[in-house]
């Protein structure tokens, strides 16, 4: 029996990117509003192991965060993860309108 296809589709890769990309800006976007550039973040985060360019390619939406990772970076931010993702989802439902 042929195994069924794992790949995600078409439409599930583009949710996944807007979903990266909505990740990131509102990262940049808490980051920004406390005047933090990418590696005061990183030190903040430093016991987490989270480097400035870990950052970079989440904000980039190169990446996706773990969870822990995202609430590590929420803590450091002084921010909880459900404000993060929040965040996130008005901004992928603005990409979303958008398109």
């Amino acid at each position: 029996m042929p195994q069924p296809d794992s790949r995600p589709s078409p439409a599930q890769r583009r949710l996944n990117t807007v979903r990266a990309q909505a990740i990131g800006a509102a990262l940049r976007d808490l980051r920004k509003s406390r005047g933090l550039t990418q590696d005061d973040l990183a030190d903040q985060a430093s016991d987490t192991g989270i480097t400035r360019r870990t950052i970079y390619r989440i904000e980039s939406g190169q990446t996706s965060p773990s969870a822990v990772l995202l609430w590590a970076l929420a803590d450091a931010l002084g921010v909880s993860l459900e404000e993060l993702v929040h965040r996130a989802e008005a901004l992928a439902a603005e990409e979303d309108q958008d398109s």
